[in-house]
């Protein structure tokens, strides 16, 4: 029998600046998931109004980031990457909105040979943050 495990973080590094699209959304994230399970949906919130699709990166290895400049992995970067998922269903409110994979999304299978998973977020629109404004990913593992 599988269960789910739920991961709530703060997006570490963010900040007021404007983020362009492909710009690095904070920093890298490590999460101690299990070394092999399914990503089964991710919840992105406390985001302006704006709306914008996101990129999440699942790695094994630290994607090198700036916050608010182009992501840039090198190739040996990139082999270290489990999966992306495109955050790109969403509502938004008043003062803030809610971003999270679409209904489509059947979930990232992923073997990890480690026991910590980086994630690194990438805007793929404007996107600026309030000066209040905290974002938090919400990760949900089957394992």
């Amino acid at each position: 029998m599988s269960r789910v495990i739920r991961y709530v973080m703060a997006v570490p590094g963010t900040n007021t600046v404007a983020y362009a699209s492909g710009d690095a959304f904070g920093t890298n994230m490590t999460v101690p998931m299990p070394g092999n399970g399914a990503i089964r949906n991710i919840i992105l919130t406390d985001l302006p109004q704006a709306n914008v699709n996101v990129d999440v990166i699942f790695a094994t290895g630290t994607i090198t980031a700036t916050n608010n400049d182009a992501l840039d992995p090198s190739d040996a970067q990139l082999n270290t990457i489990l999966g992306v998922v495109l955050l790109d269903t969403g509502s938004a409110f008043a003062d803030n909105s809610v971003r999270q994979a679409a209904a489509t999304f059947e979930g990232l299978a992923y073997q990890a040979d480690t026991a910590d998973v980086r994630i690194q977020l990438v805007a793929r629109g404007a996107i600026t943050l309030g000066a209040g404004d905290a974002p938090q990913l919400t990760v949900y593992v089957e394992v």
